[in-house]
């Protein structure tokens, strides 16, 4: 008769002692944590997806503002679009309330999202970060 294994879900100890090692035998693995320095120096060499504005330009709030509006928008007509045939199998027969509930949720969710901050906006800052200056 044969054995039968099943999955297991492994504790994160267990997991680390399951891993292979570098020279490619199964063994603990030891992690340390990062020192600040370390972490510092990882977030300086990470890309920076943000461009800063350019000299002379508007930034803030009201550019802020612009742009959320904009996502929301998008969001909110993308939203709409998938849930026409979610709702319906003919033109007719759409639930026009349930699409425009879901494109309004979808655009309060987006602006929502947008507080922590739109990259094309001040280099990504917070709307609290803008505020504070």
């Amino acid at each position: 008769m044969s054995e039968t294994t099943h999955p297991t879900t492994l504790a994160p100890m267990d997991l680390a002692q399951a891993l292979p090692s570098d020279t490619g035998q199964t063994g603990p693995v030891t992690m340390t944590p990062l020192s600040q320095m370390e972490l510092a120096d990882l977030m300086n060499t990470m890309p920076r997806h943000a461009v800063p504005a350019p000299p002379g330009s508007r930034s803030g709030l009201a550019n802020w503002a612009k742009a959320a509006a904009v996502r929301a928008v998008k969001t909110a007509a993308q939203a709409a679009l998938a849930a026409v045939p979610a709702s319906a199998a003919t033109i007719g027969t759409v639930d026009w309330s349930l699409v425009a509930g879901t494109a309004a949720l979808s655009a309060i969710m987006s602006l929502l999202t947008s507080i922590a901050g739109l990259p094309e906006v001040d280099s990504g800052a917070s709307v609290r970060q803008m505020a504070g200056r």
